[in-house]
Protein backbone atom coordinates (compact mmCIF):
# COMPACT_ATOMS: atom_id res chain seq x y z
CA UNK A 1 0.00 0.00 0.00
CA UNK A 2 1.15 3.33 -1.35
CA UNK A 3 0.29 4.96 2.34
CA UNK A 4 2.34 2.55 4.20
CA UNK A 5 5.30 3.32 1.76
CA UNK A 6 5.72 6.60 2.86
CA UNK A 7 3.36 6.97 5.90
CA UNK A 8 5.06 10.42 6.84
CA UNK A 9 3.11 12.01 3.80
CA UNK A 10 0.26 14.42 4.78
CA UNK A 11 -2.85 13.92 6.05
CA UNK A 12 -2.56 9.91 5.84
CA UNK A 13 -0.28 10.39 8.26
CA UNK A 14 -2.24 12.23 10.83
CA UNK A 15 -5.21 9.88 9.93
CA UNK A 16 -3.14 6.78 10.80
CA UNK A 17 -1.52 8.61 13.94
CA UNK A 18 -5.55 9.58 15.22
CA UNK A 19 -6.51 5.81 14.74
CA UNK A 20 -3.87 5.03 16.70
CA UNK A 21 -3.77 7.40 19.55
CA UNK A 22 -7.57 6.91 20.05
CA UNK A 23 -6.25 3.17 20.78
CA UNK A 24 -3.69 4.60 23.47
CA UNK A 25 -6.45 6.77 24.93
CA UNK A 26 -8.32 3.94 26.82
CA UNK A 27 -10.37 1.01 26.10
CA UNK A 28 -9.90 0.19 22.11
CA UNK A 29 -13.16 0.47 21.72
CA UNK A 30 -15.15 3.63 22.90
CA UNK A 31 -13.96 6.32 19.96
CA UNK A 32 -13.51 3.21 17.08
CA UNK A 33 -16.43 2.37 15.28
CA UNK A 34 -16.96 -1.41 14.14
CA UNK A 35 -16.46 -0.61 10.84
CA UNK A 36 -13.45 1.49 11.39
CA UNK A 37 -11.97 -1.40 13.21
CA UNK A 38 -12.32 -3.91 10.27
CA UNK A 39 -11.72 -1.11 7.95
CA UNK A 40 -8.15 -0.49 10.11
CA UNK A 41 -7.36 -3.98 10.65
CA UNK A 42 -7.83 -5.00 6.61
CA UNK A 43 -5.23 -2.39 5.69
CA UNK A 44 -2.54 -2.88 8.40
CA UNK A 45 -2.12 -6.57 9.09
CA UNK A 46 -0.86 -7.18 5.11
CA UNK A 47 1.69 -4.44 5.69
CA UNK A 48 3.00 -6.77 8.99
CA UNK A 49 5.55 -9.10 8.86
CA UNK A 50 4.63 -12.36 10.69
CA UNK A 51 7.15 -11.08 13.44
CA UNK A 52 5.11 -7.76 13.62
CA UNK A 53 1.84 -8.86 13.99
CA UNK A 54 2.91 -11.56 16.94
CA UNK A 55 4.74 -8.56 18.53
CA UNK A 56 1.36 -6.57 17.82
CA UNK A 57 -0.69 -9.07 18.97
CA UNK A 58 1.06 -9.64 21.85
CA UNK A 59 1.17 -6.24 23.21
CA UNK A 60 -2.59 -5.90 22.35
CA UNK A 61 -3.27 -8.73 24.19
CA UNK A 62 -1.09 -7.61 27.17
CA UNK A 63 -3.42 -4.74 27.55
CA UNK A 64 -6.71 -6.77 27.74
CA UNK A 65 -7.65 -8.60 31.08
CA UNK A 66 -6.70 -12.01 31.95
CA UNK A 67 -10.55 -13.40 31.12
CA UNK A 68 -11.02 -11.59 28.24
CA UNK A 69 -7.92 -13.30 26.48
CA UNK A 70 -9.47 -16.59 27.68
CA UNK A 71 -12.86 -15.61 26.44
CA UNK A 72 -10.94 -14.68 22.47
CA UNK A 73 -8.98 -18.01 22.93
CA UNK A 74 -11.83 -20.06 23.13
CA UNK A 75 -13.59 -18.03 20.43
CA UNK A 76 -10.27 -18.20 17.96
CA UNK A 77 -9.99 -22.10 18.83
CA UNK A 78 -14.24 -22.81 19.02
CA UNK A 79 -14.64 -20.79 15.72
CA UNK A 80 -11.47 -22.55 14.10
CA UNK A 81 -12.75 -25.68 15.06
CA UNK A 82 -16.29 -25.37 13.57
CA UNK A 83 -14.32 -24.18 10.21
CA UNK A 84 -12.39 -27.40 9.83
CA UNK A 85 -9.19 -26.08 10.61
CA UNK A 86 -6.21 -27.85 12.73
CA UNK A 87 -5.97 -26.20 16.17
CA UNK A 88 -3.24 -26.63 18.89
CA UNK A 89 -4.11 -28.12 21.72
CA UNK A 90 -8.15 -28.29 20.31
CA UNK A 91 -8.75 -30.26 23.88
CA UNK A 92 -8.12 -26.78 26.19
CA UNK A 93 -10.97 -26.78 28.37
CA UNK A 94 -13.18 -23.85 29.12
CA UNK A 95 -11.03 -22.64 32.22
CA UNK A 96 -8.14 -22.73 30.09
CA UNK A 97 -5.42 -20.42 31.88
CA UNK A 98 -3.44 -20.97 29.01
CA UNK A 99 -5.55 -18.68 26.96
CA UNK A 100 -4.54 -15.71 29.11
CA UNK A 101 -1.16 -15.45 28.40
CA UNK A 102 -0.88 -12.82 26.00
CA UNK A 103 2.46 -14.68 24.69
CA UNK A 104 0.87 -17.77 24.25
CA UNK A 105 -2.56 -16.34 22.65
CA UNK A 106 -0.43 -14.33 20.27
CA UNK A 107 1.97 -17.37 18.76
CA UNK A 108 -1.45 -18.85 18.53
CA UNK A 109 -3.04 -15.62 16.95
CA UNK A 110 -0.22 -15.78 14.69
CA UNK A 111 0.02 -19.30 13.68
CA UNK A 112 -3.65 -19.32 12.22
CA UNK A 113 -2.66 -15.91 10.49
CA UNK A 114 0.05 -17.96 8.87
CA UNK A 115 -1.32 -21.18 8.24
CA UNK A 116 -4.92 -20.11 7.33
CA UNK A 117 -4.80 -16.46 6.05
CA UNK A 118 -8.55 -17.04 4.59
CA UNK A 119 -9.77 -18.13 8.35
CA UNK A 120 -8.64 -14.21 9.22
CA UNK A 121 -9.79 -12.24 5.90
CA UNK A 122 -13.02 -14.60 5.57
CA UNK A 123 -14.13 -13.53 8.34
CA UNK A 124 -13.77 -9.93 7.77
CA UNK A 125 -14.88 -9.98 4.56
CA UNK A 126 -17.89 -11.76 4.81
CA UNK A 127 -18.86 -12.68 8.61
CA UNK A 128 -19.25 -16.27 7.97
CA UNK A 129 -15.53 -17.83 8.36
CA UNK A 130 -12.20 -17.24 9.99
CA UNK A 131 -10.66 -15.53 12.86
CA UNK A 132 -12.85 -12.37 12.85
CA UNK A 133 -15.84 -13.67 11.83
CA UNK A 134 -16.23 -16.24 13.89
CA UNK A 135 -14.85 -14.52 17.04
CA UNK A 136 -17.17 -12.20 16.33
CA UNK A 137 -20.40 -14.46 15.54
CA UNK A 138 -23.67 -14.16 16.43
CA UNK A 139 -23.21 -17.30 18.38
CA UNK A 140 -21.24 -15.29 21.17
CA UNK A 141 -23.00 -12.21 21.01
CA UNK A 142 -26.74 -12.95 19.64
CA UNK A 143 -26.66 -10.33 17.68
CA UNK A 144 -25.51 -8.63 14.01
CA UNK A 145 -21.79 -8.14 13.48
CA UNK A 146 -19.52 -5.44 11.40
CA UNK A 147 -21.44 -6.41 8.25
CA UNK A 148 -24.72 -6.99 9.62
CA UNK A 149 -24.60 -10.82 8.67
CA UNK A 150 -23.28 -12.46 12.06
CA UNK A 151 -19.81 -10.91 12.23
CA UNK A 152 -18.07 -11.18 15.23
CA UNK A 153 -17.16 -7.10 15.71
CA UNK A 154 -20.34 -7.37 18.32
CA UNK A 155 -18.40 -8.77 20.63
CA UNK A 156 -16.08 -5.85 22.48
CA UNK A 157 -13.31 -8.36 23.17
CA UNK A 158 -12.82 -9.26 19.74
CA UNK A 159 -13.03 -5.36 18.71
CA UNK A 160 -10.18 -4.67 21.46
CA UNK A 161 -8.45 -7.18 19.56
CA UNK A 162 -8.55 -6.41 16.47
CA UNK A 163 -8.10 -2.40 17.18
CA UNK A 164 -5.11 -2.99 18.81
CA UNK A 165 -3.48 -5.41 16.84
CA UNK A 166 -4.42 -2.32 13.92
CA UNK A 167 -2.75 0.22 15.74
CA UNK A 168 -0.09 -1.23 17.26
CA UNK A 169 0.57 -2.41 13.27
CA UNK A 170 0.52 1.35 12.86
CA UNK A 171 3.08 2.21 15.23
CA UNK A 172 5.21 -0.29 14.23
CA UNK A 173 5.53 0.80 10.78
CA UNK A 174 5.14 4.42 10.85
CA UNK A 175 8.20 4.31 13.52
CA UNK A 176 9.76 2.10 10.93
CA UNK A 177 9.39 -0.93 13.30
Amino acid sequence: MDAFKNPLDGDRREELRDFANRYERGAPYDDISEEEAVSRYREVVPELSGEDYRQSAREAFSRMEPEERAELGKQLRDQSLQQGYDFPDPDIGEGADRFQDPDYLAQLTARMRREHPDLLEGLIEDGSAGFVGGMMGEGMTGGEGAAGDGGMLGNPVAKAALVGIAAIGVKRIVNGR
